[in-house]
């Protein structure tokens, strides 16, 4: 019917008809607009009793309930939507940013006077559901927040801004930063965790493409796609402009993914359509809208004539606006788009497949040396007990990996073969006459008596190399004969500190510096699985008093009939005392270690120059 319409304007029919024919449907759609507008209100109760007896209805039959395949869809973006809350802090911003929007599109549509294009008046119910299902997915997490606040609130108030003496100029900062680093060479996140240090997210090809995008949404901001895309960067970008403790973040900025992502891509459209219109051949002009060549009747000239006899490609532009371009134009087209993916996969690959994945401080980044230790108990059969240096305490990289360890189980869970200890201020000697295997991570090299210890009597089997060359990780294998005598530390007496912990020697050793060094000699009963934190030990001479750590070799890997040596520089007033007062202190509670023979705790020890 419009063919013919537009035939009889060609061909010098009366358009009369047909303008006032469009001014009545104009009035018609303007009285039924006005007529759906004063049964808003009607239409909601309506709408209202209708849920809720589908809603009865759906939990007597549930089959009923996907006979509405609308309605299924809605459910399950609100199964996704609540899903999403349980797994990052950022997700949390989701549900606030769909109802923003869904409120600003609805605002901006009664602004112009179309209220009945508003998505939110038009799935009113279907939003419901949405929610609905989202807020019973999210349940669980709102009833532990409520029981236990702490663990909502801790991590966000450490980061947040409003701590700060001068907040709003800290947001400022940071939100200029977590913007810049999407499109602006090196301006990315600096933390080789998480990304080549400096590198945007965007190569700058793509992020032309998107600046692009952006402001062509801009210019179609009523549309509400357009709406939606402008919404979604900024409202997901929140979380990164209110922490401030560090910027830019990365990880704070998932929330845009993927939506970001689409910025590009209408930047690609744009320029696509840029070509198109450009390279469209004469006598195309009123040829949108039109399958293949055919319904171009009435348009005459030698185009037209010369298109149907051998007809050049089209380029669909969009599934209305097919046209047909030059060949030039369109391989140009196909350039370009290809020309965007090649250039943006390939900077990718090579940043983080040849730079960042080989580079010795990912490396670290990714504590490899704990990943290498777990590979090597995967593949090996060790000799004896096995000590294991590590900068953390039971590292959640290796309790993972080797030890699948749950939070709940992370403390609890026990190894008889292994124990954990850091070579950098305790060396754990096995019983006598049997053998053990030191496995020595690159964050924890042996310092002091470790160092030399391990040097004289155990013997080095194999090294595992990082990236850069260096050890990651080496093994060492002491023999069964070794001669546990660390120095001339003789065990010469026998102070119980607790039921498993004895000191057996004590002596004064000069450093390197000539700045003495406490040596102390322990004998374990076995593990103490009831201070998994440890200790601090309290020395004292006279009036002079000091606190060192006591946490290299913890309560819970000592071993029945083990020793472990500990040492630690102190800045003394004088010259070494002949006579020292020791105490433990547990880290749990604060509270000294006492016995009937020393209800303060204090110990008194003689210590060898």
């Amino acid at each position: 019917m419009w063919r013919a319409g537009v035939c009889r304007v060609l061909a010098g029919g009366e358009p009369g008809e047909s303008a006032n024919q469009r001014i009545r449907e104009s009035a018609k759609r303007k009285a039924q607009s006005a007529a759906q507008e004063s049964q808003v209100t009607q239409s909601a109760i309506r709408n209202l009793q209708s849920a809720i007896r589908n809603l009865q209805s759906a939990i007597r039959n549930p089959q009923s309930a996907i006979r509405n395949p609308q309605s299924l869809w809605f459910a399950l973006s609100g199964l996704f939507l609540g899903l999403a809350t349980h797994f990052y802090t950022a997700s949390r911003f989701f549900p606030f940013f769909l109802g923003g929007f869904l409120i600003l599109q609805a605002l901006i549509t009664y602004a112009r006077g179309r209220g009945d294009e508003a998505i939110l008046r038009r799935h009113f119910w279907g939003i419901v559901l949405l929610y609905g299902v989202a807020a019973l997915v999210f349940a669980p997490l709102g009833v532990y927040f409520l029981q236990h606040p702490g663990s909502f609130s801790q991590r966000a108030g450490e980061v947040a801004a409003f701590g700060d003496t001068s907040p709003w100029s800290r947001i400022g900062q940071a939100a200029l930063a977590n913007v810049l680093q999407f499109f602006v060479p090196g301006k990315g996140d600096l933390a080789q965790f998480y990304n080549l240090p400096g590198r945007a997210v965007f190569d700058p090809l793509t992020a032309l493409l998107a600046l692009i995008g952006v402001a062509t949404l801009l210019w179609r901001w009523r549309d509400p796609a357009a709406l939606f895309l402008l919404t979604w960067f900024p409202a997901l970008l929140l979380p990164a402009f209110l922490a401030t403790d560090r910027f830019p973040t990365l990880p704070r900025v998932l929330g845009v993914i993927p939506g970001v992502y689409f910025l590009p891509a209408v930047g690609v459209g744009v320029v696509v359509g840029k070509i198109v219109r450009h390279g469209r051949l004469e006598g195309n002009e009123g040829n949108e809208g039109t399958e293949g060549i055919e319904g171009t009747e009435g348009t005459e000239g030698t185009a037209t004539a010369v298109l149907r006899a051998s007809p050049p490609p089209r380029v669909t532009v969009s599934p209305r606006h097919r046209v047909t371009v030059s060949p030039c134009h369109r391989v140009t087209v196909s350039l370009v788009i290809t020309a965007a993916l090649l250039v943006h996969v390939g900077l990718t690959y090579r940043d983080y497949f040849r730079v960042w994945g080989p580079a010795q401080a990912t490396f670290d980044a990714f504590e490899g040396d704990m990943t290498t230790a777990w590979q090597w108990l995967e593949t090996h059969q060790p000799a004896g007990h096995v000590y294991l240096s590590s900068d953390i305490y039971r590292h959640p990289t290796f309790m993972l990996l080797a030890e699948h360890a749950t939070v709940q189980t992370y403390f609890q869970h026990q190894n008889p073969g292994l124990s954990w200890f850091d070579a950098r201020g305790a060396l754990p000697l096995p019983p006598p006459g049997e053998r053990a295997t030191y496995l020595i991570a690159a964050s924890s090299q042996p310092t002091g008596p470790a160092a030399a210890f391990l040097a004289y009597h155990s013997i080095e089997q194999d090294q595992w190399l990082a990236p850069d060359g260096t050890p990651a990780l080496t093994e060492f294998g002491l023999p069964a004969d070794a001669d546990l005598t660390v120095f001339g530390a003789t065990e010469q007496m026998s102070a119980a500190f607790t039921e498993q912990l004895i000191l057996t020697a004590a002596a004064w050793r000069a450093g390197p510096d000539g700045v003495p060094a406490l040596q102390l000699l322990w004998r374990t009963a076995g593990p103490d699985w009831e201070n998994p934190a440890g200790y601090r030990l309290e020395i004292a001479a006279g009036d002079w008093q000091t606190v060192v750590p006591f946490d290299a070799f913890r309560p819970p890997e000592w071993v029945p009939d083990g020793r472990f040596v500990t040492w630690r520089r102190l800045n003394l007033p004088d010259e070494p005392s002949e006579t020292l007062r020791l105490r433990l202190v547990r880290l749990s509670n604060d509270r000294p270690v006492t016995s009937p023979a020393s209800p303060d705790g204090w110990r008194r020890i003689d210590v060898r120059r």
